[in-house]
């Protein structure tokens, strides 16, 4: 690190769904806590340090997402994949000299998790149903698609934001939770996942349409899908429009074609490119 040691955001700290923010102990210090994947954006806790220090994090981030991608096999392929597609567009934006859109990206985290983590936190789960719930929330396209359909909601009915966020909660638990077995998802889980979903419908699509956050809003539907490989909506409506913003043809092509390995990439913070 560059002139001081910046602990990041760790991977517990965003599985901590259960546990309420005021216990979080991460350099977060609360922020991301809990949301899931949030630490693919660790790199946004130095947003507002000096470019050396923005530079030297975000360049580890990078570097041992790659590392882990290549050593990932079949079965965790597209998911390592997914993370490190994240980091590399989190470097993109921690790097601009633009403050303002490493701080939207940040806001549009808070908004979602703050409330979901809250609602979640503070339920009458039992024990075992939390244990549950953090071990089965990681694997469920619940945030993403919700990034997803507000994304489409904003092409469709820009100026209806009330109507818009009556409905989404339900039909987001319906589509993704429905098909689960309760062995999965208890009919508790799902009520509280519920509430906590209403709650961030809410707080979040009023930001959402906020026309200056429509970019941040394709960075959080990537951040939040826990493959993207299985969320084709993802990769059309948040993946490919970012082409020419924070990355280059060559990586929306390989992410589009779910990551394969022996692709070369010119990033655009080092000549010496981006080797899986």
């Amino acid at each position: 690190m560059v002139g001081k040691r910046i602990n990041g955001h760790v991977e517990s700290c965003a599985e901590a769904v259960v546990t309420p923010v005021e216990e979080c102990e991460c350099a977060c210090d609360g922020a991301f806590h809990g949301g899931p994947h949030t630490w693919r954006a660790r790199a946004l806790i130095v947003a507002d340090e000096d470019f050396a220090t923005r530079r030297s994090y975000s360049g580890r981030q990078v570097t041992d997402a790659r590392q882990v991608f290549r050593n990932a096999d079949g079965d965790t392929l597209s998911m390592r994949g997914t993370d490190l597609l994240v980091t590399i567009i989190i470097d993109a934006v921690v790097l601009r000299d633009e403050p303002d859109e490493a701080k939207c990206v940040e806001e549009g985290i808070t908004r979602i998790v703050g409330p979901f983590v809250d609602e979640i936190a503070n339920s009458t789960l039992s024990s075992e149903e939390r244990a549950q719930l953090k071990l089965v929330l990681p694997e469920l396209h619940l945030l993403c698609s919700l990034c997803v359909l507000v994304l489409k909601a904003r092409k469709e009915f820009a100026s209806a934001v009330d109507a818009i966020a009556g409905g989404l909660a339900d039909r987001l638990v319906a589509e993704i939770l429905g098909p689960l077995p309760t062995r999965l998802v208890s009919d508790t889980i799902r009520t509280v996942l519920r509430l906590a979903m209403k709650k961030v419908c809410a707080t979040f699509v009023e930001w959402a349409f906020e026309p200056v956050n429509a970019k941040a809003l394709q960075v959080l539907g990537i951040l939040f899908c826990p493959n993207t490989e299985h969320h084709p909506e993802v990769r059309e409506l948040c993946i490919a429009p970012l082409e020419g913003e924070y990355l280059n043809a060559m990586i929306v092509a390989w992410a589009m074609e779910h990551y394969p390995f022996g692709r070369d990439f010119i990033s655009r913070r080092s000549t010496n490119g981006l080797r899986l």
